[in-house]
């Protein structure tokens, strides 16, 4: 209960906008947790074939390259709440409802395009989040984001029960209804409460050309901490695209782990319910301990995690099971601690190209993360353990560099 007492007092202590944010994801996380899972065997029922679903998820990812620098110039000349609420609205609804009545692969197209402008209103939520809240706020901020996926994804059967009662087309149908309308609910009351950053009124008016965002690049590479953090964030993406595309291949594979796909399920429910115990009892630490210490455990702890899944006898689940749990763990902190250390280094480099930092983050993170699957995909061809070899270098690579931040 104390943690939980902390966990509100921070709630009270961090900017409004950040706290609006913060309470509100509910409406997104929690469906959309639920969507998500199912979305790829909804495809499949829509006719989709396994090579059209994948170029649906690679149509997705070149959204990621072009867009974030659209974000950062709206975010500064628009103002962050407006250039969030216009495109993150659009992409989330508008995809929600085209996929409610899809009927093909067309459709699935048009839901994918429309889902692509949330690479434009990502960052100024990312700036929403930050600006007004206390640095030492910001990772517990990102991790109460993470905790509504994380019940979203304990709730999941809730998910499955409709797909058993309605079958996967109807019932991923209704999925997608419940997700509209609660996001219709989350983005009203987004609407009332938010509040433009005293920064983003600073910079209405005036977005960035061309020259400018040239100029944060090379502002970027000429800051250790800045160009440390793009580095370390490239890994991590190219670390989550191999990691999401073949772990799972991995489990079934007659020539890894060799386990039976009816059981490899519990994975992800013991995970996810291993993460939330924890997140719940130790995100207050967050407030009180040096963070990059922290993150540089996480990676580090995750290499360790990695090699002992490299050396599991094939067929043993549970020791697969009690790994995982220890990868989840390790890793459940991360995604808040580094936007906390990123907008905590903005913050003494130059606040107010926040957005236009972010941008070239994203889009550098992208363009990489393209060739990481057809990368991961040969590695595995030639041993399904050589990607994971790779993510364990990543991963011990970044735990040296974070040190240096």
């Amino acid at each position: 209960m104390s943690n939980l007492r902390e966990i509100g007092d921070s709630l009270r202590r961090m900017g409004e906008n950040a706290r609006i944010l913060v309470l509100t994801e509910a409406f997104w996380g929690i469906p959309m947790a639920w969507v998500g899972f199912y979305s790829s065997l909804y495809m499949k029922s829509l006719g989709l074939s396994e090579v059209e679903i994948g170029w649906i998820s690679g149509i997705y990812s070149i959204t990621q390259a072009l867009l974030p620098i659209l974000g950062g110039y709206f975010s500064d000349k628009w103002g962050r709440k407006r250039t969030f609420m216009i495109f993150d609205s659009i992409a989330w609804l508008g995809s929600t409802f085209v996929w409610m009545i899809a009927l093909d692969i067309r459709y699935a197209l048009l839901a994918t395009l429309i889902n692509g402008l949330t690479n434009i209103s990502m960052l100024p939520w990312k700036c929403l989040m930050v600006e007004g809240t206390p640095p030492e706020l910001r990772a517990v901020a990102y991790s109460i984001v993470q905790l509504w996926w994380l019940i979203g994804s304990l709730t999941a059967p809730l998910a499955g029960f409709m797909i058993g009662l309605y079958g996967v087309d109807m019932g991923c149908r209704l999925l997608y209804g419940i997700a509209f309308f609660l996001m219709a609910i989350m983005f009203v009351l987004r609407q009332m409460y938010l509040r433009e950053s005293e920064i983003g009124e600073k910079l209405m008016g005036k977005g960035a050309s061309l020259a400018d965002y040239l100029e944060v690049m090379k502002r970027i590479f000429s800051q250790k901490e800045l160009s440390l953090l793009m580095l370390i964030s490239v890994m991590g993406t190219l670390n989550y695209t191999i990691w999401s595309t073949f772990f799972t291949l991995f489990l079934v594979d007659s020539r890894a782990l060799c386990l039976d796909a009816s059981s490899i399920s519990i994975i992800p429910s013991v995970s996810s319910l291993a993460q939330l115990i924890f997140m719940l009892m130790f995100m207050q630490t967050l407030t009180k301990t040096n963070i990059k210490n922290i993150l540089s455990l996480t990676y580090l702890s995750s290499a360790v995690a990695l090699m002992f899944l490299l050396i599991i006898p094939p067929g043993q689940l549970y020791l697969v099971a009690l790994v995982s749990i220890g990868n989840a763990l390790a890793s459940m902190f991360r995604w808040p601690l580094m936007e906390a250390i990123t907008a905590n280094v903005i913050d003494r480099i130059d606040p107010m190209a926040r957005a236009r930092i972010l941008a070239l983050f994203s889009i550098v993170a992208a363009l990489f993360s393209i060739p990481g699957g057809p990368l991961g995909g040969y590695m595995y061809y030639a041993d399904p353990r050589l990607p994971f070899i790779m993510l364990a270098l990543f991963n011990c690579l970044s735990a040296f560099l974070t040190r240096f931040i």
